[in-house]
């Protein structure tokens, strides 16, 4: 259960949202769907070195991260990295 809200800290509370009891902010309103992401990510190291990429997309666009995301439907983790890197 998010006890916490991601966006701004505040205490969570539950939301009957489409028929489905959720945790939700009462400050900001986001909800907190039950719905998991399948993601890769690489950590990719050359010589005590790190590869970074910068994001050039929202959430965060323009800040520095590992190269990854998420895999689509029916893809293998193994293209969706390539594909993201």
């Amino acid at each position: 259960m998010i006890t916490y809200c991601s966006n701004c800290g505040s205490k969570t509370e539950p939301r009957l949202v489409a028929k489905q009891d959720l945790r939700a902010c009462p400050k900001c309103d986001r909800i907190f769907f039950r719905n998991p992401k399948v993601v890769v990510i690489a950590l990719i190291e050359d010589a005590g070195r790190v590869l970074l990429g910068r994001r050039d997309i929202e959430p965060g666009r323009g800040l520095w991260g590992l190269p990854g995301g998420y895999v689509d439907w029916n893809e293998h983790p193994e293209a969706a990295l390539v594909r993201e890197c």
